[in-house]
């Protein structure tokens, strides 16, 4: 299809619009056959229905073929594809339930490696064809693909049917015979028998040749097991395979494949015949590396070549993102540009072909229990054939939108994100009987300050004063969150040994001596070293203050107060802003220093403060001292009632009896943390662990959607936009912090009226659409050689839409979520750890900004931050139940109840129970 659209589009005199339909109706039918698929393989067997599969997509072939129009030949691509979705599903289930666990990679791995040798003789074929007159090139190209399917379908039967199918349908006799044939040894055969004997549910022992199953085992039921009610680690195998599947097309192999010859002709390849060949080369690339691929599967292993393809890719993606950013905004030919396309382009297509591509087949063949396999491979197919008809229909449009260029970062970014997700939720398979996985997916069911604003400016006197470079710049802005790491980390256990209101005073004497050595910085190592105490000192801080207020909350508030420290961040944002402009006029030695001493004042006013206010009930319920606790929930609550029921509810999740009156209690060691870490992260409960998933990845999109880059660089954006002299650089970034405090303020009163989810929601998809201006203005600024008015405007216009939308939902409610979702016992350690986490993606944001942007452009940093925001989105909506009004009590619960009936996508969705909270 990829070069037969070149002439069907001259042909049939369609649009660019239609162009896409057409490509992508392919696969929004091929959704559909996958699903009809997994059905009707459990009824008719793994053979006939890829005999099916080859007659649907042989009357495809011959529709498309005939094609007098564009309706007739939508109408060819759709039965087309539903024979491609019973293909996909099918063939590597089969391979799959054939192969012995030696070499099951390589046999599972051969479909994907005949797509890619029917790819290649397409583009082969599309070359030859395309010398023939307009209306028959074309037909020819499309039509022929009826002879392969008509061979696959005689072919198959002198086959083999699946043994395991066979067992499912209580034919042990034929079962053995066939695994008899397809085992090396006598005994490997007996071996692999008994294996699928057990878990089809029969004794292992039983020797006779046909028995009765009972129907849940011929598939009735399935679906409920798979999705309404799963079993721990059959979620996390459907998470597994939809994941993958969904990472395979959003990292961007369908626009390679598909529109590769609009790729080339973006590059600079016009001729009609050196485009073809160019595709020629790609299916060359693909079909060769996917043969390598196939050979190190079983030797190599699953994880490490999917992690080693990932990484390629993401390089391959970025080299090809920045080389045609390059050729579109070049005057002029540029011939290294073009052949650095080409290159990227190959190389992407080695990577995915020698790792991601046949993984993603074999991987979610091989890792359902026998009774959930057809089914589960094909909601995996489902989800491949919903991506790759999302990525084949929208982009052109979206490289019309955001650049060819753009689009090609936007899928480094989404490939970035499928590196760590198969990283932390794909083990090894390698030498694994089928039989195997569940048990082996069981065992695996783990998987803002003051500173800111004042360093914002400060570091345009700094880089002058002491003659650093921009490396040295991005270091000392981020090696403050490296330290927050750190300390967000101890902080934790302190405040379960000192208590939450001195672990606060502790943090601002440590922030204290850090801004005193900042303040004195005599040279660039001594700056460090104070940024650095500094850093530790934010640490803690960002990580007690939302636990201290969370916990001394009542519910129907929780929202309003534990969002004020984020208040209070904005204010001292915009209280440095303020600052640098006045101080800029003083001598270029002195004006900085002030800016950055000037912040211990309010640290020491906070020690001071602090000591004023009451200790958490909560925390002195973990000591045992219950009078104390009683006292400072009668003083935080709204009347007696109240406190006696927070109270209760306390003392019960301690481990106390609540009808115990003590004033002090011992409570066990395992009650006060010990053994906190084991229980949080090595072997977390099922509630636990869906809770630390949400709040890591969080905190991980708080950042990874770039608002450490506006707020630190806020002076470097509006320069890149036009804005040249540096006391206008500075009021322009006031008004970074006037619009970020006032909305942060007008959120406060939302939180706990809206709701989080819904805040959130509004707030994430609102960034997405002001990155997307942001980007597409300072790339206009970028490459025009006049000074752009409107352009400017527009850049600042949405710099402060972007702060106000994270304002008024991301910036306020990633903390309370984050103060509220962990249970008591490791409420300190977990929010450490989420703190950690913020802090990380805060460093690494602004150390790498400066070397992104200049790699990619400021322009494409941005498009790059709006495709993080997309997919931030369907975090959000899948993985963030709605806690608005629960008390911290009840939060486990509500988390424990969604974890309990899963349903969807991603092991995540909506729990029943909570519907109505959820929009």
């Amino acid at each position: 299809m990829s070069g037969a659209m070149i002439f069907i589009k001259e042909d049939l005199k369609i649009n660019d619009t239609q162009v896409e339909v057409l490509a992508g109706i392919l696969n929004l039918c091929a959704l559909l056959g996958s699903l009809a698929a997994g059905r009707t393989s459990d009824y008719i067997g793994r053979r006939y229905t890829i005999v099916l599969a080859s007659i649907i997509f042989l009357l495809g072939a011959i529709l498309m073929g005939y094609g007098p129009s564009y309706a007739i030949l939508m109408t060819g691509r759709c039965i087309a594809g539903i024979g491609v979705g019973f293909a996909l599903m099918i063939a590597p289930v089969y391979s799959a339930e054939i192969s012995s666990p030696s070499t099951r990679g390589f046999l599972t791995s051969l479909p994907e490696l005949c797509i890619s040798l029917g790819i290649l003789l397409g583009y082969v074929s599309n070359y030859f064809f395309g010398k023939l007159s307009l209306k028959l090139g074309w037909r020819m190209m499309l039509g022929i693909a009826a002879i392969p399917s008509l061979a696959l379908a005689f072919g198959i039967l002198k086959l083999p049917e699946s043994p395991r199918w066979l067992v499912m349908q209580g034919r042990l006799g034929d079962a053995k015979k066939i695994m008899s044939q397809v085992s090396n040894t006598k005994e490997e055969a007996e071996t692999r028998l008994n294996d699928i004997k057990l878990a089809a549910g029969i004794d292992e022992n039983c020797q006779e040749d046909i028995v009765k199953l009972p129907r849940k085992t011929h598939g009735e039921g399935v679906w409920k097991e798979l999705l309404l009610k799963p079993s721990p680690s059959v979620r996390w195998i459907l998470m597994a395979a939809i994941g993958i599947h969904f990472f395979e097309h959003a990292t961007g192999i369908e626009a390679v494949v598909l529109y590769s010859p609009r790729i080339f002709k973006k590059a600079g390849i016009t001729s009609k015949d050196k485009l073809l060949l160019a595709t020629v080369g790609v299916g060359l690339t693909k079909a060769t590396f996917i043969l390598i691929a196939t050979f190190f599967l079983d030797k190599i292993g699953r994880r490490r070549l999917l992690l080693t393809s990932t990484a390629g890719m993401i390089l391959a993606l970025t080299a090809l993102g920045f080389s045609l950013t390059m050729v579109e905004h070049s005057q002029e030919r540029l011939l290294w540009a073009l052949s650095l396309s080409i290159v990227a382009t190959y190389t992407y297509v080695a990577f995915f072909s020698i790792g991601l591509g046949p993984i993603t087949w074999v991987y979610s063949s091989e890792i359902f229990p026998l009774k959930l396999r057809a089914q589960g491979a094909s909601i995996g197919v489902a989800v491949n054939r919903v991506m790759n008809a999302i990525v084949s229909m929208s982009f052109i449009s979206i490289y019309k939108t955001i650049t060819i260029g753009g689009s090609f970062f936007m899928f480094a970014g989404i490939a970035v994100l499928a590196w760590l997700f198969f990283y932390f939720f794909l083990p090894e398979t390698k030498g694994r009987s089928l039989e195997e996985m569940e048990i082996l997916f069981s065992k695996n069911t783990r998987p803002r300050n003051v500173d800111s604003g004042v360093m914002s400016g400060a570091m345009l006197f700094i880089k002058d004063d002491l003659k650093i470079n921009d490396t040295q710049v991005a270091v000392l802005a981020g090696i403050l969150n490296v330290c927050a790491l750190v300390g967000s980390l101890i902080a934790g256990r302190i405040s379960d040994f000192i208590g939450r209101r001195y672990t606060i005073v502790l943090a601002s004497i440590i922030f204290l001596v850090g801004s005193i050595i900042m303040g004195y910085g005599p040279t660039y190592a001594v700056l460090l070293t104070g940024r650095c105490i500094a850093g530790i000192g934010v640490g803690f801080a960002l990580m007690i203050a939302p636990v201290y207020t969370a916990e001394i909350s009542p519910p129907k508030n929780r929202g309003l107060l534990t969002s004020l420290p984020d208040i209070a961040i904005s204010f001292g944002i915009l209280l440095g802003y303020i600052s640098n402009y006045i101080l800029s006029d003083l001598r270029l030695t002195v004006g900085w220093r002030i800016m950055l001493g000037i912040a211990a004042i309010p640290s020491l006013a906070l020690a001071i403060g602090i000591l004023q206010m009451p200790e958490s009930p909560r925390w002195l319920a973990l000591q045992g001292r219950l009078d104390e606790a009683k006292k400072m929930l009668l003083k935080v609550s709204s009347s007696k009632e109240e406190a006696e029921n927070r109270f209760r509810d306390i003392k019960v999740e301690v481990g106390i009896d609540e009808n115990c009156t003590d004033d002090v209690v011992k409570i066990s060691k395992q009650a006060q943390g010990e053994g906190v870490w084991k229980e949080l992260i090595w072997k977390p409960a099922p509630t636990v662990r869906w809770i630390l998933f949400a709040a890591i990845g969080l905190h991980f999109f708080d950042h990874a959607t770039g608002i450490e880059a506006v707020v630190l660089y806020s002076p470097r954006i509006f320069k890149a936009a036009g804005v040249v002299k540096k006391s206008k650089l500075l009021l322009n970034t006031i008004g970074v912090g006037i619009i970020k405090t006032v909305f942060i303020f007008v959120a406060t009163f939302r939180i706990d009226k809206t709701g989080r989810r819904p805040v959130l929601l509004g707030s994430v998809a609102g960034m997405v659409a002001a990155l997307l201006v942001l980007a597409t203005a300072l790339t206009i600024v970028e490459h025009s050689e006049e000074k752009l008015t409107w352009a400017l405007n527009l850049s600042i216009f949405a710099t402060y839409t972007y702060v106000a939308f994270f304002s008024m939902g991301l910036g306020p409610v990633a903390w309370v979520y984050l103060s509220e979702m962990f249970p008591l016992r490791v409420r300190a350690l977990g929010v450490g750890i989420g703190v950690g986490v913020n802090r990380l993606m805060n460093a690494t944001v602004s150390i790498s900004f400066i070397p992104i942007y200049k790699a990619i452009t400021i322009g494409g940093a941005f498009y790059l931050f709006a495709g993080m925001g997309v997919l931030f989105l369907f975090f959000i909506y899948f993985f963030l139940p709605e806690t608005k009004g629960k008390s911290l009590e009840e939060i486990e619960m509500l988390f424990a109840k969604k974890q309990k009936n899963v349903v969807g996508t991603g092991g995540a969705t909506r729990s029943r129970d909570n519907e109505s909270q959820l929009p």
